[in-house]
């Protein structure tokens, strides 16, 4: 649902899985289904990450980025340590 301001929007399920050159550390899978954000309200999506092997070699910093003009993205937690621990 839009305004005078705004388009509809919605966006899809998306799975992302991340390699690296010894092979996969963790897979990222958004959970829920596609939800409209009518401008000036917020959603809230899920993900699960699933930690491989040994566990990340090093810090995960999560970010979005290509947000609609005027969208805005936050993570809680902001970041996954080292290791196998998630925080929650």
């Amino acid at each position: 649902m839009g305004d005078g301001n705004f388009l509809p929007a919605s966006s899809p399920v998306t799975v992302e899985t991340v390699t690296t050159a010894a092979g996969t550390d963790f897979s990222l899978a958004a959970s829920g289904a596609t939800q409209t954000v009518p401008a000036g309200t917020a959603a809230s999506f899920g993900f699960t990450l699933d930690v491989q092997g040994n566990g990340l070699p090093s810090q995960l910093v999560l970010s979005a980025a290509g947000l609609p003009v005027g969208a805005t993205a936050s993570f809680s937690p902001t970041y996954v340590p080292p290791g196998r621990s998630i925080p929650r």
